[in-house]
């Protein structure tokens, strides 16, 4: 698909808002989604406000160091929510862990380690990370330990996170919104422009050496070279290195991309043009 056949797509402001509303009802914004649909016009999308504001409080829980009401909020909303996801419920009794350490309530935290926690030490997964927040009993400062991004506000976000994306699921509702999937894609994209561009720039260093004997790209060979490379015009490019290649010329060059790994199958065909095919 050739993406310039987008370059004159309008996008609607309605689709925009959309997009934007769905991230605020996702994330309990909901006093910040009623203004925006004031102010837009944009109709809210048809939401269990209960389960909104459960979800809320229970954000709300775990970034006041108020984790054990997180838990008791979420029991009573999905009742068997933590029971099937292990790695949450550990996640949330450790953030309270941490909370009674850093209060000073070392005996506190002690006795809750044995009562709750130690359960989870019978599975080989959460020995590391167990014996990781237990350390922090041997800091006068915690928060000067190697383990202080446990009391971090970044790890205490993510938990609260991953609890609000694990309830929305349980409730047959998307887990990441509309935002979140397009923000991933263009990373995805990105990156793969990035690892694609670094391969053309090799490929345009090695042919610049091999076919001129030089590094220097002034010549207007080599800027017709880069060019193709650059634009992914492979049919300019492979008529280009046709014309200006001995036989002797072509035979080294297939060799050297295919043993230096920057192509993954060439050969010459019976009109003795040049098809490569780029890894």
């Amino acid at each position: 698909m050739d993406p310039r056949q987008f370059e004159h797509t309008v996008v609607d402001d309605n689709d925009i808002h959309s997009i934007v509303m769905s991230y605020l009802l996702h994330n309990c914004f909901n006093e910040t989604a009623d203004s925006l649909a004031s102010c837009t016009g944009v109709k809210q999308p048809a939401i269990d406000r209960d389960n909104l504001e459960r979800r809320k409080q229970i954000i709300h829980f775990i970034l006041e160091r108020k984790a054990l009401k997180a838990v008791e909020l979420t029991e009573q909303l999905a009742q068997d929510l933590l029971e099937k996801n292990k790695d949450l419920h550990f996640d949330l009794l450790c953030l309270h862990f941490v909370d009674r350490v850093c209060a000073g309530n070392c005996t506190e935290a002690l006795e809750f380690a044995q009562t709750r926690l130690a359960p989870f030490g019978k599975v080989p997964k959460y020995v590391e990370k167990l014996e990781d927040v237990m350390a922090l009993l041997a800091y006068e400062d915690p928060e000067k330990s190697p383990m202080f991004h446990l009391l971090s506000s970044e790890y205490r976000q993510q938990v609260a996170d991953n609890l609000n994306r694990t309830i929305l699921e349980h409730t047959n509702h998307p887990s990441y919104t509309p935002m979140e999937r397009i923000i991933q894609q263009v990373t995805v994209v990105r990156q793969y422009l990035t690892e694609e561009n670094g391969k053309v720039i090799i490929v345009f260093q090695y042919l610049l050496i091999y076919l001129f004997g030089c590094r220097n790209p002034g010549n207007s060979r080599c800027l017709c070279l880069k060019c193709y490379l650059l634009s992914y015009d492979r049919m300019r490019f492979l008529h280009f290195l046709s014309r200006i290649l001995s036989k002797a010329k072509i035979a080294g060059l297939l060799q050297s991309l295919l043993g230096g790994g920057y192509a993954k199958h060439c050969h010459v065909n019976t009109r003795k043009t040049l098809l490569i095919s780029f890894v």
